[in-house]
């Protein structure tokens, strides 16, 4: 008798970290009308939804628009608002409030008001 020996192909850190920036929440491919990001938080703050935001969704923002400016400031005074500033060309800047909000949250506001699409499908 003989047994079907299916074999497993072990995937390397690289791969698999290539795979988590190409997929995930914050993967997505912005269009030519967002100029900028900015990222601004205290590290003495609660801004635990804005450090989650930088350390999960923001490389995947990066690896996916290589070419847009990104900006983050990590400020040690306390009473600093965390914000993430969207810049358009037509200088109609948004700017969300990070106060007390998830890394989930602040990725999907942030995809909803930038209209993007996600990078994998593109």
């Amino acid at each position: 008798m003989s047994k079907n020996i299916v074999k497993k192909i072990p995937i390397s850190n690289l791969s698999r970290k290539i795979i988590d920036l190409r997929t995930g929440l914050g993967a997505v491919k912005l269009k030519p009308v967002v100029k900028k990001i900015s990222l601004v938080y205290s590290v003495k703050n609660d801004n635990a939804g804005a450090r989650y935001f930088k350390k999960e969704n923001l490389p995947r923002i990066i690896y996916n628009n290589p070419g847009l400016p990104i900006e983050v400031s990590v400020l040690k005074e306390k009473g600093v608002k965390p914000t993430l500033t969207i810049e358009f060309d037509n200088s109609k800047d948004e700017i969300i409030d990070l106060t007390k909000k998830m890394s989930e949250d602040i990725c999907i506001e942030f995809i909803q008001i930038t209209d993007a699409k996600p990078a994998i499908l593109i």
